[in-house]
């Protein structure tokens, strides 16, 4: 890191240990031994699968809080401490819905037609189509319908298949038919056993239709010498009263649905509320772990539609809105509700929803929920009784399920993302559950997890240690301004503080002149993460009216500020004139703004004007008015930035110092792990009062880095000048006399 009056570096170990940390080992560590990974995370649960199959452990809320939004500190461990490769599934949304649609044409047998009278001038028109089940579909169905009466209950067994259809396809424009499938008996003495019964039809004008029996997922029991069994044949019978016959050709379809993951609301805590201009602003802590997919709006209002936007905000945010739409309520007999508004991929811990009252209450008892498409880890854990466990296992079709042990271990935000090999994943080789690089979830055997505990063998060294030595010093004499800061770190050691305006105003406009420094002024590293804002009001004074116009002078609550927009709220429900926004800078009055003020009827919002980005500190603002009377404005807020300061630091206290014109940058290496420092967890620092910097030296400023070479120049120059000017005063004397 470079001070303004040194350049060190760190020492080269601190490098090679933070690059051991960001490449922890994923090889397989030797059986019997706890590997050190498994030290890196502080929360654990057990696990219990079939050994040697492929399964799927959902994530449940807890765990997904936990952890890094990329699930990089989270681990599988078998009995004996060895790591378990994983893929993970995030549910993608493009698989929602997907159906695998199977169809089978099946032998026409024999055909039946008659009509029967029905009264004196009506008759039934009967047909009787006997169709011989293909011998793959028996096959199956018979095996779906033996597992489930062996064991109804089992949640580890074969799972049912997609439900079958009998469709039928006929040319007539309009008909009505009612519908039975029954079974051919295996013997003459045996009865039929009624599949599936319905009405099928095609009626015009508005079109309605149907052209399908659904067959039962479990077939009804035969006779004990076939049970459980599936007929060769079936017999699907149409009646209806209006002719000619049907004759419709006959398909049997499997529509096999993959689901897409759980979806999980997690409640989100609220850590911030206010509300103003027509809007309610909440501010919402995020889970790192948790990315939603939805918004959900909970509230107790009975009636209601709203628009709402959602920003992301803290560390690595995305510049760009989240999501943008509307909720609403309606109170008819049938509930009908809108509440979740889509999001796009944050990455800040916190969102800034801003819901757009206008008029209206604010929603009552207002609460949200992040809703997010669970994700599950696809794993084997092997037999531990095995000693070389394989995927072929995971794929074979032994019934015998042998039960086997893992744990999870998750948190703490201090692991690589691990590469595993899960090529076999996509591969045709894979278990059969998996398809085409998709799999169904409900074909994959499930793994449970137990309670989270706290881990007995975490290392709670904080992750920065490594970082929490001191750097070079620095010249505290040089700086203004200082505060005092106390500091409780984080487990992970890092601490976290904000710059209001207040503090921004005594600063550079680049922050060079920003050092965290301790009792013996060696400098502590630090980040500083830069583009909030937030919303001040301005002072409004009583406007000067001459002449048609009003100028009213507006202060901001620090001065020099930066400023990037103006809100002003008039207290009247139309205007529409024009304006000149003049701001005054430390170096002088910047280029007027000019432009119209204009609110139509019955639009609540208050009137926003864009500024440049400089420090201002002061405005004036001259509206032309008219005949009309002065505006009075209810509010008048600007929009300033802050800046967030995280640093790795032990508990203590600390100097913050501010205020130094010719201070140069601060460069320290934590920039290069920028990305893994704003991942971990950081507690708020409490910063005192601004003070006077008691240590400051103004002549230390003009003498520092050889500048007093250029001093004593300029002081052997001017001396130079006053002696010749006395001498030739003297000399003109000399030659008057």
């Amino acid at each position: 890191m470079t001070t303004n009056d040194r350049s060190t570096r760190w020492p080269t170990t601190h490098c090679w240990f933070l690059a051991l940390l960001l490449a922890l080992p994923v090889t397989l560590p030797a059986r019997g031994q706890e590997p050190e990974l498994a030290t890196l995370f502080p929360l654990q649960a057990a696990i219990e699968a079939p050994a040697d199959r492929f399964v799927r452990l959902d994530l449940p809320a807890d765990v997904l809080s936990a952890s890094r939004a990329d699930l990089a500190d989270l681990r599988i461990f078998d009995r004996l401490g060895v790591e378990v490769p994983y893929s993970v599934d995030r549910g993608d949304a493009a698989v929602d819905g997907l159906e695998i649609v199977r169809t089978l044409e099946p032998e026409l047998v024999a055909v039946e037609q008659r009509t029967e009278e029905v009264g004196e001038t009506t008759k039934r028109w009967i047909e009787t189509y006997r169709i011989a089940v293909p011998s793959t579909l028996r096959e199956q169905l018979a095996a779906a319908t033996a597992s489930t009466r062996a064991a109804p209950d089992s949640k580890t067994g074969a799972q049912p298949p997609g439900r079958w259809r009998l469709v039928i396809r006929a040319s007539a424009g309009r008909f009505v038919r009612q519908a039975r499938l029954t079974t051919v008996p295996a013997d003459p003495a045996g009865q039929p056993v009624l599949l599936a019964d319905g009405s099928l039809f095609r009626l015009p004008a508005p079109d309605r239709e149907r052209f399908h029996l659904d067959l039962p997922p479990i077939l009804p029991p035969l006779d004990a010498a076939t049970d459980p069994g599936v007929a060769e044949a079936w017999d699907l019978t149409l009646e209806g009263e209006t002719g000619p016959y049907l004759a419709p050709s006959i398909a049997l379809v499997q529509v096999e649905t993959v689901a897409g993951r759980e979806r999980l609301a997690v409640p989100l805590t609220e850590i911030g509320r206010e509300q103003r201009d027509g809007m309610t602003v909440v501010v919402l802590e995020r889970p790192r772990g948790l990315t939603p997919e939805l918004l959900r709006v909970r509230t107790e209002s009975a009636s209601f539609h709203r628009a709402l936007e959602v920003w992301d905000e803290g560390p690595n945010r995305s510049e760009t809105v989240l999501g943008r739409g509307s909720v609403s309520r309606a109170p008819t007999d049938e509930r009908i509700e809108l509440l979740d508004l889509p999001l796009g991929t944050a990455r800040g811990d916190r969102l800034r929803v801003v819901i757009h009252d206008r008029d209206a209450p604010p929603l009552a008892a207002l609460a949200f929920d992040a809703v997010i498409r669970a994700p599950a880890l696809l794993f084997v854990l092997p037999d531990e009784a095995s000693t070389s466990p394989g995927l072929d296992a995971a794929a074979g079709d032994d019934d015998t399920l042998r039960p086997a042990s893992g744990t999870l271990r998750f948190g703490g935000a201090r692991a690589h993302r691990p590469h595993y090999d899960d090529a076999w994943l996509d591969s045709k080789t894979g278990p059969a559950a998996v398809r085409a690089g998709r799999y169904d979830p409900a074909r994959v055997l499930p793994a449970t997890l137990g309670t989270v505990k706290r881990s007995s063998i975490f290392d709670p060294t904080p992750a920065l240690a490594f970082a929490q030595a001191p750097g070079a010093p620095v010249e505290a004499s040089h700086y203004r301004h200082q505060r005092i800061i106390d500091v409780q770190p984080s487990a992970d050691g890092l601490a976290r503080l904000v710059l209001r305006a207040e503090d921004l105003a005594l600063m550079r406009a680049d922050h060079a002149d920003l050092r965290i420094v301790d009792d013996a002024d060696q400098q502590i590293a630090f980040l500083a993460v830069t583009g909030r804002t937030e919303w001040r009001e301005l002072t409004v004074s009583e406007p000067n009216v001459a002449q048609g116009r009003s100028i009213y002078q507006l202060a901001p609550p620090v001065a020099p500020a930066m400023v990037d927009q103006l809100s002003l709220a008039p207290t009247v429900a139309f205007f529409d004139r024009t304006f000149t926004l003049e701001g005054q800078t430390p170096n002088g009055p910047i280029v007027p703004q000019r432009g119209r003020m204009l609110r139509r009827p019955g639009d609540p919002r208050p009137w926003r004007i864009d500024l440049a980005a400089s420090r201002m500190a002061s405005f004036e603002l001259t509206i032309a008015d008219g005949d009309d009377a002065p505006l009075q404005f209810r509010r008048v807020a600007g929009r300033f930035p802050i800046v967030e300061i995280y640093f790795p630091a032990r508990a203590g206290q600390y100097r913050l110092l501010l205020g130094d014109p010719d201070a140069r940058p601060a460069r320290f290496e934590l920039e290069r792990i920028r990305q893994v420092i704003l991942a971990l967890q950081a507690n708020d620092a409490v910063l005192g009062p601004i003070q006077a910097n008691a240590a400051y030296r103004a002549l230390g400023r003009v003498t520092r880095g050889g500048r007093w070479q250029s001093v004593v120049l300029w002081i052997v120059i001017a001396a130079a000048i006053v002696l010749l000017g006395g001498l030739t005063l003297r000399l003109a004397r000399q030659e008057v006399s």
